[in-house]
């Protein structure tokens, strides 16, 4: 979500050069809500709001889940 805070950045840009003044709204779902709150102190008054869905408590929890998810049950315990 840290890095991915360029793409929201560049989107908030992007719609603000097209439509000056306009209002924009962040939505943004699991990482893509990390993403959103990454980038939040760096867009300023530039987003008028946020959609946060569903973000994780914290990345050790996000990696653990991930795990779960995707690797066998030894597996999973050795990659976390």
């Amino acid at each position: 979500g840290y890095s991915a805070r360029q793409d929201i950045l560049a989107g908030v840009d992007w719609l603000h050069a097209r439509r000056p003044g306009g209002r924009v709204v962040v939505w943004g779902q699991s990482l893509g809500s990390a993403a959103a709150l990454f980038a939040a102190g760096e867009a300023g008054g530039r987003v008028t709001g946020y959609i946060i869905e569903c973000p994780y408590r914290d990345l050790w929890t996000a990696l653990r889940n991930r795990t779960r998810l995707y690797l066998p049950p030894v597996v999973e315990l050795v990659a976390y």
